[in-house]
């Protein structure tokens, strides 16, 4: 669900940097906020291949 949600923001910000591309300033405020919706839904990802592993390591300190 959070993997959706991350990447509908994404998606909302690309559409508008798609509306204001003639407006350089615009774009470049637009840029860290992809980023970081990039990097959220890069972690979620690498989260779900690896919660396996996380699950077995937790096991281990209890």
């Amino acid at each position: 669900m959070t993997i959706f949600l991350s990447e509908g923001i994404l998606v909302g910000q690309l559409i508008e940097v798609i509306q204001i591309r003639t407006d350089l300033n615009e774009v470049i405020d637009c840029i860290p906020n992809l980023l970081i919706s990039i990097i959220v839904g890069i972690e979620f990802i690498g989260l779900l291949f690896n919660s396996e592993k996380i699950c077995d390591s937790h096991k281990s300190f209890q």
